[in-house]
């Protein structure tokens, strides 16, 4: 796994518990059990960044004495504004040794399908078949009573169509299971960087309002503009600061310029509002545009990035946006 890579992260228990969103990763698919103390699993995903080759990964669950792990898998090659294309999952409340994987309709070619078996069982003890057509990546098999286990296997999909609905195998059967079938989306030629995580959150607020382990960030980080979800500043902020940090990008190798759109508004009876947009790196500031006397209708500005501003960045995958907010 290097910088700039896109990660899969699949965390299961054997239990029920609740896993806890792990620092920097955003969910790829949501939180899932078949049953009553069943499999209990999630999807993570996220663009690895320079510190993330060889760093430690924390995962915790609220589980009374659970069997639990991961599997991490990394790819190149993939978009760095989105990794997952498309993701389906398919619950299995057990009794049976062969499990099969859910379809999904990607609309692009040159995707790569991760499919993704997790288990619960007692004697299973080896994964004797995979989806048909796949290349086997990941193996883990667990020990005990209810142990967890899991396997993951890709292929390519040159083709937009259907894919997915594969079978896993194993020696014995299990008693519950969840499988996954995720489309990774190819490297596109035009790049695009979207508020991904949140830095500074400052007294900001969702709407609508963002559940456990999902960051503000994805109210305004959508890929098709919605009015209908936003950050709201403090009531009468001054200097009141926001900050989310964007997908990594690839650095694009020349110095020209680029620009973001953003869409602001005032609201709660402000006579006057204004906002600072700034493109950072780190601490550093790039660029900065403050745009003044918002109107009450979302409106849609444009931070412009200069050649000679571009040159200054030096590291693609550490890019925030920052919102100061000023109102009377």
């Amino acid at each position: 796994m290097q910088a700039k890579d896109g990660m899969l992260l699949v965390t299961y228990a054997n239990v029920d518990c609740t896993i806890s969103s792990p620092a920097g990763w955003l969910p790829a698919k949501a939180q899932q059990s078949p049953e009553t103390d069943g499999i209990t699993a999630a999807v993570w995903k996220r663009v690895a960044g320079v510190s993330d080759p060889g760093a430690t990964l924390t995962i915790t669950n609220d589980g009374t004495s659970p069997k639990a792990g991961a599997v991490l898998l990394a790819y190149s090659g993939v978009d760095l504004t989105d990794i997952v294309h498309k993701i389906n999952s398919r619950l299995d409340t057990g009794g049976t040794a062969s499990v099969p994987t859910p379809q999904v309709t990607t609309t692009i070619g040159d995707c790569r399908v991760v499919e993704v078996c997790v288990d619960k069982s007692t004697s299973t003890t080896q994964f004797t078949a995979r989806p048909a057509g796949s290349t086997s990546r990941a193996t883990v098999i667990g020990t005990g009573g209810g142990h967890p286990d899991i396997s993951a296997v890709e292929r390519a999909a040159t083709t937009a169509g259907n894919y997915g609905g594969g079978t896993f195998t194993l020696d014995a059967n299990q008693s519950s299971a969840i499988t996954y079938t995720i489309a990774l989306a190819p490297k596109l030629n035009v790049q695009t960087a979207r508020p991904q995580s949140d830095v500074t959150i400052g007294g900001y607020t969702a709407e609508p309002t963002v559940g456990t382990g999902v960051p503000l960030a994805a109210r305004i980080g959508e890929a098709a503009r919605d009015d209908a979800t936003y950050l709201r500043s403090p009531a009468g902020p001054t200097s009141a600061v926001y900050e989310a940090r964007l997908n990594a990008v690839e650095d694009p190798g020349v110095d020209t310029g680029f620009s973001f759109t953003v869409v602001l508004s005032s609201g709660g009876g402000a006579t006057s509002a204004q906002c600072e947009v700034a493109l950072v790196q780190g601490t550093t500031v790039i660029s900065s545009t403050t745009f003044t006397d918002l109107p009450a209708t979302p409106t849609v500005y444009t931070l412009n990035v200069t050649a000679l501003e571009a040159a200054n960045i030096n590291d693609f995958g550490d890019l925030r946006l920052r919102f100061t907010s000023t109102a009377s």
